[in-house]
């Protein structure tokens, strides 16, 4: 053993590969889902001062590369198996246990005297993976087009409803919903995102999938198989084996009292020109009304006329007629 580095305490080496045409930066995957630079010369492995983020780490974590959870408290469990580099168009493919493929764009100059901003984008991804916890479910049951955008929803054994951009092949947003999701329908003015679970509830999520709007209901014991808005966007059908439930979705405008927190004096300029007569004195703290929409679910009714499993169910346009099939 000529030389010896440790890569990062308290975690397994489990792919390792040179990304440099020097063949003197090589690059660790880590178990935690992180890619580590290195720079090695004859006596010394040191991180690499050629390969830098835009956070002056020489590291990426690769949950992290899409900012597709905003949930601080949300644990990724992926890590980064395998990594391979190409010398044609120096990119960095890194593959995860998450079945995620990124690439690593690595700026072709090498001087060392430049930080290289690396740019890193998802080329594959899919719902392997609860987070949550190490369990992998990703078996995917929901699936709904975007209205308006080339993007599409999909919801998952995993416990996820998610956001993806079809023209960019990428995760745009994920929201982690604590139960086994089986469908997912959008409205059509893409306000607001309803997701059907395993356990006979349904959640709705607001349209970018950042929020949830009307936290979990549970009428039913058995698991909710479709769910739809009515074109209008007033009511949400919701079918649960032999019974399909209609709820009124009410919309409203609720002010709330929110803290503003105070500010400095300054000095003001008028028609371009230093004026110091033109002052603003210092704001206290203090309080600002701030008008919020909020949404509720009222049950209107139920239909339990089938005799088997509710598959499919379509409103009329006028949002006045519900048809449904089963498996009889």
């Amino acid at each position: 053993i000529a030389r010896k580095q440790r890569a990062k305490e308290n975690t397994s080496v489990l792919a390792l590969n040179l990304v440099s045409r020097a063949k003197d930066t090589f690059a660790v995957g880590l178990h935690q889902g992180t890619v580590a630079f290195f720079d090695v010369s004859e006596f010394t492995i040191t991180p690499s001062k050629k390969y830098v983020c835009r956070d002056g780490s020489t590291s990426i974590d690769t949950n992290l590369l899409d900012e597709s959870t905003d949930n601080e408290d949300e644990v990724l469990v992926g890590s980064v198996r395998s990594l391979d580099f190409n010398y044609d168009t120096n990119e960095i493919l890194v593959g995860t246990s998450l079945n995620h493929l990124y690439i690593i764009d690595v700026p072709k100059s090498e001087s060392s005297k430049s930080l290289a901003q690396l740019k890193c984008k998802t080329v594959v991804g899919s719902h392997w993976g609860n987070l949550k916890s190490s369990t992998q479910y990703g078996e995917i049951w929901g699936i709904d087009a975007h209205p308006h955008e080339q993007w599409v929803y999909s919801t998952s054994e995993d416990g996820t409803a998610r956001l993806w951009d079809l023209g960019n092949n990428r995760e745009l947003r994920r929201i982690s919903l604590g139960h086994s999701c089986l469908c997912v329908n959008v409205n059509l003015d893409a306000t607001l995102v309803a997701v059907g679970h395993m356990n006979g509830s349904f959640t709705v999520c607001d349209g970018g999938l950042t929020k949830i709007v009307i936290p979990n209901i549970r009428n039913r014991r058995r698991r909710v198989r479709v769910v739809r808005f009515s074109p209008n966007g007033q009511y949400l059908a919701v079918g649960s084996e032999m019974a399909v439930d209609v709820y009124h979705i009410e919309k409203a405008i609720e002010k709330v009292e929110v803290d503003e927190p105070g500010a400095a004096a300054t000095t003001n300029t008028a028609s371009g020109k230093f004026n110091p007569t033109l002052k603003t004195a210092p704001k206290a703290p203090g309080k600002r009304i701030e008008a919020r929409v909020t949404y509720t679910a009222v049950q209107l009714g139920s239909c339990l006329a089938h005799t088997s499993i509710v598959r499919q169910l379509d409103w009329n346009l006028a949002s006045n007629v519900l048809q449904t099939t089963s498996m009889a």
